[in-house]
């Protein structure tokens, strides 16, 4: 379940301010997945470059390089993508809480801000 839908306020319509904070919020889940679709493809083209994939055909070479990277550390780097991201959605969340909004807009966003935690 998103948060958003978890934090359904009825009738609740959002402010312009809400709207740009909404933006916003959309814009860093975009960036923190490009940054993870990066790491991850930077990930794989330093296990396997494309010389070998593509110029020598030599697959299993490509197997064993892709077996012996280092996975663990390739799995706290995509961790620290993510928690990168939920950062700065808090940052988001705590800024539209303190925001001149309706009450009910800060009901949203408060509970968006606890579901993020």
């Amino acid at each position: 379940m998103k948060n958003s839908d978890f934090c359904n306020i009825d009738n609740l319509e959002f402010s312009q301010s809400s709207v740009s904070y909404l933006r916003k919020l959309e814009d860093t889940v975009f960036f923190g997945n490009m940054v993870a679709t990066f790491y991850a493809a930077a990930t794989f083209y330093a296990a396997a470059t494309f010389k070998t994939i593509f110029a020598d055909r030599r697959y299993h070479k490509v197997v064993e390089q892709i077996t012996t990277s280092d996975w663990e550390e390739f799995s706290k780097g995509m961790i620290g993508v993510n928690q990168n991201t939920k950062n700065a959605a808090d940052i988001i969340f705590f800024e539209a809480m303190q925001s001149n909004v309706s009450a009910k807009e800060k009901a949203f966003w408060r509970c968006m801000y606890r579901a993020n935690r």
